[in-house]
């Protein structure tokens, strides 16, 4: 058996075999030609998803072209195989013909003959055409008979109509079954693509919804994307963290380590990033996000913004809140010493002018994630030197520490307390700046819609002559802090300035010691009326602190 198959295994081989050109490098021969469309591409780290290469839609289709030859050839040798059979039976009947024919005609040719060897030859003719005229009919019968039968096998058989007939029953299955391979890799490259950018959508709207604008707390820019460290090997990662052609819930590293691509998987908590911005590249390992709420605490030198902060600081604190920043919370914790051993904090440094002191309340499913800046006085007694805080474009609220001493006429008619330190700038030049520095940043729409509320601090000196301003509504107390202002301070045309710029304005009076600092009080200092400043101030920018 092998004797007779090994030739068409050979033949076979030669037709499908794959060789390969030693001068072009190109495949030759349909199996060479298949297995080169089937080839799989080199991939370079980090990989993308399958369905962002070429190969597998490639393969898909190459599995889909050669099924679909594969059908056709099926076809085709089934017609050829009944054809041959057809013509062989053919071939058979006209060769009976012949040899019968020949036969017979030689048979004749010797009877002739057979008259020259006198009575035995004319007997034996006599017989050998008795013979020839017996055979010719059974012979050529059975020859017409083959024909026939041939014909008639043809007929029946009738293979074309029967393809045809089964192409047009079952052509959606033979369809089906063809493109069945180029559907699977079409199908589910669409989904797997749809899965990424419904994520990224997802987010978007996670982000949108819950306010986070994942801001800088150093330069203010946006911080997404930012440039991501595998947690690992410290590889930098060269592309966007987000579900994308690199990965959907995951990327890998250069080194093939996992980084998470969502915010609600971790990623700004459990992978080391900084600010994209060249000239600042601050740190934002510490994983602060929520709903953002910038806030701005705004005064000149010495007007007591520092404690103010501190105090806040102290009051989020016992709600919950928590310091991100390592650096930050030892910074907090020596000024919360100062405070609990009744020692004022000294000013602001200026190399800390552009970063932002952060916080965290955890409320809901994302926590608030408070930006506050305590810009250094001098620092902004000039508009152009404020000009350099971007993050004026993202504030929702403006405290305004007004040091009412700071105002030279009433300085002299009531002296401060030993002790006590005074503002030196003008608190309307400082406001005329702010108002400029937010301008050119923002258009006057956005600008107006910025929570103002100014602080009247150092208001445990008693300048206000004992009135107890905690129990007033708010729009009483703006009235009347309006007209201490006004009559006392002479201060009619910061309120003026105010009210033409700002649509939300409260006015406090508050005192961030509590009392006047002296060398022999070493007792904490407690703030007063700050709480209710400030819960004025929440409610304004729509946070649920309690």
């Amino acid at each position: 058996m092998n004797r007779y198959l090994q030739p068409v295994i050979d033949f076979l081989k030669k037709i499908f075999g794959v060789t390969k050109s030693k001068t072009s490098g190109a495949y030759r021969g349909a199996f060479g030609f298949a297995q080169h469309l089937l080839r799989k591409d080199p991939r370079s780290k980090p990989e993308k998803i399958w369905c962002f290469y070429a190969e597998p839609y490639r393969r898909g289709f190459a599995v889909t072209g050669l099924t679909f030859s594969g059908v056709l050839a099926l076809i085709a040798i089934a017609f050829l195989i009944v054809g041959l059979i057809t013509l062989g039976m053919y071939l058979v009947a006209i060769i009976l013909y012949i040899v019968a024919g020949i036969a017979l005609i030689a048979l004749g040719l010797s009877g002739l003959k057979g008259f020259e060897g006198g009575w035995a030859g004319i007997i034996t003719t006599i017989i050998t055409v008795a013979i020839a005229a017996y055979l010719w009919e059974p012979i050529f019968g059975f020859i017409d008979g083959f024909w026939v039968f041939t014909t008639q096998f043809s007929q029946n058989l009738n293979y074309i109509t029967y393809v045809t007939s089964f192409l047009g029953s079952y052509w959606h299955l033979i369809l089906a079954i063809i493109i069945t391979p180029a559907t699977i890799v079409l199908t589910i490259a669409v989904l797997t693509i749809l899965t990424v950018y419904l994520l990224r959508g997802f987010e978007q709207l996670v982000t949108w919804s819950y306010g986070i604008r994942h801001r800088c707390p150093e330069c203010s820019q946006k911080t997404e994307p930012a440039v991501y460290l595998c947690s690992v090997c410290k590889a930098e990662h060269p592309y966007h963290l987000i579900p994308s052609k690199y990965g959907i819930f995951s990327h890998e590293c250069v080194n093939g380590h996992k980084m998470p691509t969502m915010l609600v998987l971790g990623r700004n908590r459990d992978v080391p990033h900084h600010c994209p911005n060249d000239q600042c590249k601050a740190d934002l390992s510490s994983g602060a996000v929520g709903t953002d709420k910038h806030i701005a605490f705004v005064g000149g030198r010495t007007s007591g913004k520092t404690c103010l902060l501190v105090q806040v600081t102290r009051h989020l604190l016992a709600k919950g809140a928590e310091i991100p920043e390592i650096g930050q919370r030892q910074e907090f914790g020596s000024l919360n010493d100062l405070i609990e051993k009744g020692q004022v904090p000294g000013a602001t440094s200026p190399k800390h002018v552009y970063r932002a002191f952060q916080m965290t309340l955890k409320k809901g499913a994302f926590p608030y994630h408070f930006y506050f800046y305590d810009l250094a006085g001098e620092k902004f007694e000039h508009a152009q030197d404020a000009a350099a805080h971007r993050f004026f474009t993202t504030l929702d609220s403006i405290a305004f520490v007004f040091d009412p001493f700071s105002v030279p006429e009433f300085k002299q008619k009531h002296q401060p307390p030993t002790g006590v330190a005074v503002a030196s700038q003008d608190p309307l030049e400082l406001i005329r700046n702010l108002s400029q520095v937010l301008e050119r940043y923002n258009d006057k729409s956005k600008v107006r819609k910025i929570s103002l509320n100014v602080l009247l601090v150092k208001s445990d000196t008693g300048y206000l002559n004992g009135m107890v301003t905690g129990l007033m509504e708010q729009s009483k107390m703006n009235e009347f802090v309006k007209q201490f202002m006004r009559e006392e301070l002479g201060q009619a045309a910061f309120i003026h300035h105010v009210e033409q710029h700002f649509d939300k304005i409260n006015y406090f009076p508050v005192s961030a010691l509590g009392r006047a600092p002296s060398p022999t009080d070493t007792s904490p200092f407690m703030a007063q009326n700050l709480k209710e400043a400030f819960d004025r101030i929440w409610k304004d920018i729509k946070v649920k602190v309690n």
